[in-house]
């Protein structure tokens, strides 16, 4: 692909207007939370019976939890995972059905 090569405009087939959250998953929330105050973000909420933790900054949202469905699993080890991230919409019924049409759904669901 050249530098100058034309791309197509990307198309916003689910109107996706922003990122509500992002879910890291850890075993290690004190340095991971360290790492998010240190970019400046701020603890707002703690769940009140689980190990999540809600850390702003502006309409940044980020999860982090390290509740004991995390602590067992082996896959969050060493580093932080993604475990869950949500996208703002103009229209959640429009965007849902939209997304059920062409079967997107299955790559999102777990069980």
């Amino acid at each position: 692909m050249s530098v100058n090569e034309m791309l197509p405009d990307p198309s916003n087939v689910l109107g996706i207007d922003g990122v509500e959250f992002i879910e890291f998953a850890t075993k290690h929330p004190q340095q991971f939370c360290l790492i998010l105050e240190k970019m400046g973000f701020s603890l707002s909420a703690r769940h009140r019976s689980r190990e999540v933790l809600l850390y702003q900054q502006g309409s940044m949202n980020i999860i982090v939890n390290s509740d004991n469905d995390v602590s067992e699993d082996a896959t969050f080890e060493h580093n932080p995972v993604i475990n869950a991230i949500a996208f703002r919409v103009k229209d959640a019924s429009f965007a849902h059905q939209r997304a059920v049409e062409n079967g997107w759904l299955a790559y999102c669901n777990k069980s």
